[in-house]
């Protein structure tokens, strides 16, 4: 899985290349370089929480990759997963809990501000979160910080010669917003968890039309979304579903899995009764489980 991180990079500067020879034309370049730079980013993230890092000679790519926007710094993979493990999950127990982290917050910000934020400062491929979330509160990484900066202007330098420049710079930012505006945006926004819980009776989550287009985009990036509960309440068992489908389990196995344990309420109060992280929504566990029994008496 670490070496994705090379391959979506490889397949950006072939397509480049390939439009400087007059090979790849330009509206299959900048979308090309928008998907890359998320499905890249997507990888970061199961690297997060993997049982170990992943050796520099992967990590020099970034969190983002060179084209990922207008970034003047390169936002390191180490520092990226250190902000995401070590405060954000740390903190966040579950996606409707809102602390000052850079993801959180995104739950507290009306949809309108919430986009503009996304667009502006997408995640931790955003100027912002890199000097003021990375630089100044993170562990000094800063054999990361050179190696992946030096890898990443002689990249921009390059581009510059090769072009286009800003198409590219702006297709990556584009894939970047996209990602960041479901991952960090709506994925702590209440009313989008509303949906969720609400859309299906059967427990499942599916939303029509949005389940084929995202499976077809990223489908493990999709279980992280609609399955983002049981992503925080048990991050450390099941690391993330990129992992699980990498280890040849698939979409269909993982998805009716998480539906069942979700149902059963993925926390205890005090008197040890289950409850669920998404219960201010309307979720109730054993709401699947009752929706199957009565589907199940109607078939009979």
């Amino acid at each position: 899985m670490q070496w994705l991180m090379i391959k979506y990079l490889v397949i950006v500067w072939a397509a480049i290349a390939g439009h400087a020879m007059g090979l790849y034309p330009m509206w299959l370049l900048l979308p090309t370089v928008a998907w890359c730079c998320l499905l890249h980013t997507v990888n970061c993230h199961d690297l997060n929480h993997a049982r170990e890092p992943p050796p520099m000679l992967v990590r020099w790519t970034g969190y983002g990759l060179f084209c990922a926007g207008f970034l003047p710094l390169a936002s390191t993979w180490i520092d990226a997963a250190h902000q995401h493990i070590k405060v954000h999950h740390l903190k966040t127990k579950g996606p409707l809990d809102h602390h000052d982290d850079p993801h959180s917050r995104m739950g507290r910000m009306t949809i309108p501000k919430m986009v503009l934020t996304c667009f502006l400062m997408p995640g931790h491929v955003s100027l912002e979160d890199i000097l003021f979330h990375q630089i100044l509160k993170n562990p000094p990484f800063w054999t990361d910080r050179i190696l992946t900066n030096l890898a990443h202007w002689l990249q921009l330098a390059v581009l510059y010669r090769v072009g286009p420049f800003f198409p590219v710079l702006l297709a990556g930012h584009v894939g970047m917003f996209s990602l960041w505006i479901l991952f960090s945006g709506f994925l702590h926004q209440d009313d989008f968890f509303r949906l969720l819980v609400n859309v299906d009776p059967s427990g499942m989550r599916v939303i029509p039309f949005v389940e084929s287009i995202m499976k077809c985009v990223s489908p493990n990036a999709w279980l992280e979304i609609k399955w983002h509960d049981l992503h925080h309440s048990h991050a450390l068992a099941q690391r993330t579903f990129g992992h699980a489908m990498a280890r040849g389990t698939s979409y269909e196995q993982i998805d009716s899995a998480c539906a069942n344990l979700v149902d059963e309420g993925l926390f205890l109060d005090n008197s040890g009764k289950p409850f669920s992280p998404l219960a201010k929504v309307g979720h109730v566990p054993g709401s699947r489980k009752a929706f199957l029994e009565a589907a199940a008496k109607n078939e009979c």
